[in-house]
């Protein structure tokens, strides 16, 4: 190993017995690996030999890729510090030939890398779209750690945002969607749903548990009721009361209503006056109570539940 600076002479001599090997000029001090004998190493020993600071900064930007490099990294790698560096990067930043990704860590990507980047992050969501068509999109998280492993945050954000300004992806939330995404039913799904949404309409304040719907529409499977629970939950067809029981909104609504007449008429609800009003077991009752609590619509004091 040894420290060295672009442009600089060498020699390299034999220890014994000593003789001159040969000799040449140092063209880049921190170089990837590459592969020997291709076409494109032409074109990369023309831009060292002969082409502008601005073209050697772009290919060491391209080398980079994702990761990018920082202003001191640069800076190393063409041996040129201080005001000089800055001269030399102001002209590609402002033309757009190079992004900064933070200018507190001064941090720069090469555009055309930004560009594919950007590309490649529309194909992760269309594709998975494709192979979830009821899901809504994908977690922003899920979709960053897929792409942007080893690099920035930043960049990912900024990516992000510029796909949302060109109305090319959505962001909702977490969930990243392509612009003109909308869940698309299968004529089975269809199908599932309607009988799902029956049998819950049905069933009222006893509704089946998850496993037993899954039961009960056996001729389709797990995987396909549970995508369209999912879709209802989201639309707000079916509410979540715990993770094996939903109810229909509509049930859901009109108990709500009989709930505070209720309790709006005696001040208050107990676990058997709630059992009274509505004619369920514990199974039922129990759950449906700690919903309301939840949902900030009575609070529990002591045995009883007022309204908050």
């Amino acid at each position: 190993p040894v420290g060295t600076w672009p442009g600089d002479r060498y020699v390299v001599r034999s220890y014994s017995p000593i003789h001159t090997i040969g000799g040449g000029m140092v063209l880049n001090n921190d170089p990837v690996k590459r592969r020997r004998f291709r076409e494109v190493n032409k074109e990369i020993f023309r831009i060292y030999h002969q082409g502008s600071p601005e073209d050697r900064i772009l290919l060491f930007l391209r080398e980079a890729g994702l990761a990018g490099l920082t202003a001191t990294e640069l800076s190393v790698k063409l041996g040129v510090f201080g005001k000089p560096f800055q001269k030399l990067v102001n002209g590609p930043i402002s033309s757009k030939k190079i992004l900064v990704v933070d200018s507190d860590k001064q941090l720069y990507v090469e555009s055309g890398v930004y560009d594919a980047l950007k590309e490649k992050l529309k194909k992760h969501v269309a594709d998975f779209h494709q192979q979830n068509p009821l899901k809504p999109g994908i977690s922003k998280e899920e979709l960053r750690s897929r792409i942007f492993k080893k690099s920035d945050n930043k960049l990912f954000q900024i990516a992000l945002l510029d796909l949302v300004k060109q109305n090319s992806i959505r962001q909702d939330e977490a969930i990243v969607r392509m612009a003109d995404h909308e869940v698309s039913f299968a004529e089975d799904d269809q199908v599932i749903r309607q009988e799902v949404e029956k049998l819950y309409l049905a069933a009222a304040l006893k509704p089946p548990t998850m496993k037993e719907v899954i039961e009960e529409l056996s001729r389709f499977s797990g995987k396909q009721v549970k995508e369209i629970l999912a879709v209802l939950l989201r639309e707000n067809v079916l509410v979540k009361v715990t993770e094996e029981l939903y109810f229909s909104t509509v049930v859901l609504e009109d108990l709500k209503q009989r709930l505070m007449n209720y309790i709006t008429k005696h001040n208050e609800i107990d676990a058997q006056g709630f059992k009274a009003l509505t004619g369920l077991s514990r199974k039922f009752s129990i759950p449906l109570l700690e919903y309301f609590d939840r949902i900030k619509m009575t609070i529990r004091v002591g045995d009883k539940r007022i309204l908050r």
